[in-house]
Protein backbone atom coordinates (compact mmCIF):
# COMPACT_ATOMS: atom_id res chain seq x y z
CA UNK A 1 0.00 0.00 0.00
CA UNK A 2 1.49 3.54 -0.37
CA UNK A 3 1.67 5.07 2.34
CA UNK A 4 1.18 9.34 1.65
CA UNK A 5 2.58 11.79 3.76
CA UNK A 6 0.75 14.33 6.00
CA UNK A 7 -0.38 17.98 3.89
CA UNK A 8 -0.45 15.29 0.47
CA UNK A 9 -3.55 15.05 -1.21
CA UNK A 10 -3.88 12.63 -4.03
CA UNK A 11 -5.34 14.56 -7.18
CA UNK A 12 -5.80 11.71 -9.46
CA UNK A 13 -5.89 8.17 -9.10
CA UNK A 14 -5.84 6.25 -12.30
CA UNK A 15 -6.69 2.55 -13.09
CA UNK A 16 -5.26 1.53 -16.71
CA UNK A 17 -8.59 0.81 -19.15
CA UNK A 18 -9.05 -3.00 -20.09
CA UNK A 19 -10.39 -3.09 -23.28
CA UNK A 20 -6.68 -3.47 -24.91
CA UNK A 21 -6.93 -6.51 -22.98
CA UNK A 22 -10.09 -7.95 -24.29
CA UNK A 23 -9.31 -6.94 -27.72
CA UNK A 24 -6.12 -8.53 -28.01
CA UNK A 25 -7.96 -11.78 -26.79
CA UNK A 26 -10.60 -11.26 -28.87
CA UNK A 27 -8.62 -10.74 -31.59
CA UNK A 28 -6.69 -14.31 -30.49
CA UNK A 29 -9.88 -15.99 -30.75
CA UNK A 30 -10.56 -15.03 -34.26
CA UNK A 31 -6.86 -15.92 -34.99
CA UNK A 32 -7.28 -19.38 -33.16
CA UNK A 33 -10.58 -20.37 -35.09
CA UNK A 34 -9.21 -21.14 -38.56
CA UNK A 35 -6.71 -23.53 -36.74
CA UNK A 36 -9.76 -25.37 -34.73
CA UNK A 37 -11.81 -25.41 -38.06
CA UNK A 38 -8.97 -27.07 -40.26
CA UNK A 39 -8.14 -29.50 -37.11
CA UNK A 40 -11.19 -30.92 -36.61
CA UNK A 41 -12.25 -31.32 -39.85
CA UNK A 42 -9.29 -33.18 -40.58
CA UNK A 43 -7.66 -31.00 -42.59
CA UNK A 44 -4.81 -30.96 -40.71
CA UNK A 45 -1.33 -28.86 -42.03
CA UNK A 46 0.51 -26.81 -41.71
CA UNK A 47 -1.64 -23.82 -42.00
CA UNK A 48 -3.83 -24.84 -38.78
CA UNK A 49 -0.93 -24.92 -37.21
CA UNK A 50 -0.13 -21.25 -38.00
CA UNK A 51 -3.18 -19.82 -37.06
CA UNK A 52 -3.32 -22.06 -33.85
CA UNK A 53 0.16 -21.06 -32.36
CA UNK A 54 -0.59 -17.46 -33.22
CA UNK A 55 -3.62 -17.29 -32.41
CA UNK A 56 -3.07 -19.04 -28.79
CA UNK A 57 0.27 -16.39 -28.83
CA UNK A 58 -2.18 -13.35 -29.17
CA UNK A 59 -4.35 -14.78 -26.44
CA UNK A 60 -1.40 -15.02 -24.27
CA UNK A 61 -0.22 -11.79 -24.57
CA UNK A 62 -3.82 -10.07 -23.71
CA UNK A 63 -3.98 -12.35 -20.63
CA UNK A 64 -0.73 -11.26 -19.57
CA UNK A 65 -1.73 -7.34 -20.27
CA UNK A 66 -4.94 -8.11 -18.48
CA UNK A 67 -2.86 -9.16 -15.15
CA UNK A 68 -0.79 -6.05 -15.34
CA UNK A 69 -3.44 -3.64 -15.96
CA UNK A 70 -5.31 -5.18 -13.13
CA UNK A 71 -2.36 -4.55 -10.69
CA UNK A 72 -1.24 -1.42 -11.46
CA UNK A 73 -2.25 1.69 -10.19
CA UNK A 74 -1.27 5.36 -10.66
CA UNK A 75 -1.22 7.99 -8.54
CA UNK A 76 -0.82 12.00 -9.07
CA UNK A 77 -0.08 14.12 -6.16
CA UNK A 78 0.41 17.34 -5.05
CA UNK A 79 4.15 16.55 -3.90
CA UNK A 80 4.94 13.15 -6.55
CA UNK A 81 3.77 11.22 -9.46
CA UNK A 82 3.52 7.28 -8.40
CA UNK A 83 2.94 3.85 -10.28
CA UNK A 84 1.97 0.86 -8.21
CA UNK A 85 2.28 -2.98 -9.07
CA UNK A 86 1.02 -4.97 -6.91
CA UNK A 87 1.85 -8.64 -7.89
CA UNK A 88 1.60 -11.43 -4.94
CA UNK A 89 4.72 -11.82 -4.47
CA UNK A 90 5.76 -8.04 -4.16
CA UNK A 91 5.18 -4.32 -4.17
CA UNK A 92 6.90 -2.33 -6.69
CA UNK A 93 6.06 1.70 -6.06
CA UNK A 94 7.77 3.52 -8.49
CA UNK A 95 7.54 7.61 -8.09
CA UNK A 96 8.81 10.99 -9.25
CA UNK A 97 9.22 14.03 -7.09
CA UNK A 98 7.05 16.67 -9.37
CA UNK A 99 10.26 19.18 -8.73
CA UNK A 100 12.49 16.68 -10.63
CA UNK A 101 9.54 15.68 -13.89
CA UNK A 102 11.77 17.19 -16.89
CA UNK A 103 9.20 16.03 -19.64
CA UNK A 104 5.76 15.17 -20.49
CA UNK A 105 4.58 13.57 -23.47
CA UNK A 106 1.46 11.93 -24.81
CA UNK A 107 1.66 8.99 -27.31
CA UNK A 108 -0.62 6.72 -28.78
CA UNK A 109 0.03 3.18 -30.38
CA UNK A 110 -2.41 0.77 -32.35
CA UNK A 111 -4.41 -0.29 -29.43
CA UNK A 112 -4.64 3.54 -27.73
CA UNK A 113 -6.10 4.73 -31.43
CA UNK A 114 -8.21 1.50 -31.84
CA UNK A 115 -9.73 1.87 -28.04
CA UNK A 116 -9.59 6.23 -27.77
CA UNK A 117 -6.89 5.50 -25.02
CA UNK A 118 -3.63 7.32 -24.16
CA UNK A 119 -0.41 6.80 -23.09
CA UNK A 120 1.25 9.51 -20.97
CA UNK A 121 5.47 9.44 -19.71
CA UNK A 122 6.31 11.82 -17.39
CA UNK A 123 10.08 11.87 -17.36
CA UNK A 124 12.75 12.58 -15.12
CA UNK A 125 15.89 13.95 -15.14
CA UNK A 126 17.70 11.72 -12.71
CA UNK A 127 18.95 9.05 -15.62
CA UNK A 128 18.59 8.12 -19.04
CA UNK A 129 15.59 5.72 -18.69
CA UNK A 130 13.79 6.77 -15.68
CA UNK A 131 10.31 7.46 -16.53
CA UNK A 132 6.61 6.55 -15.46
CA UNK A 133 4.66 5.43 -18.42
CA UNK A 134 0.85 5.43 -18.17
CA UNK A 135 -0.85 3.33 -20.03
CA UNK A 136 -3.83 2.46 -21.56
CA UNK A 137 -5.22 5.56 -19.84
CA UNK A 138 -8.75 7.56 -20.91
CA UNK A 139 -8.44 10.94 -21.31
CA UNK A 140 -4.87 11.35 -21.40
CA UNK A 141 -4.05 14.79 -23.11
CA UNK A 142 -6.38 15.81 -19.49
CA UNK A 143 -3.90 13.93 -17.27
CA UNK A 144 -1.02 15.61 -18.96
CA UNK A 145 -2.60 18.89 -18.81
CA UNK A 146 -3.19 18.10 -14.97
CA UNK A 147 0.82 17.08 -14.36
CA UNK A 148 2.00 19.93 -16.28
CA UNK A 149 -0.32 22.51 -14.30
CA UNK A 150 1.36 21.16 -11.05
CA UNK A 151 4.74 22.03 -12.47
CA UNK A 152 3.94 25.57 -12.92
Amino acid sequence: MVRFSEGEEVILKIHPSLKPSFGKIFIGLLILLPGLYYYLYGKINIISYIFYFFGVLVILHGLSDLVVALRTTYYVTNMRILKEYRSPMKLEVTEIPIGKIRGIETRKGFWEVLFKLGQVVVASGAGRYFEIRFRYIDNAEKVAEEIRSLLK
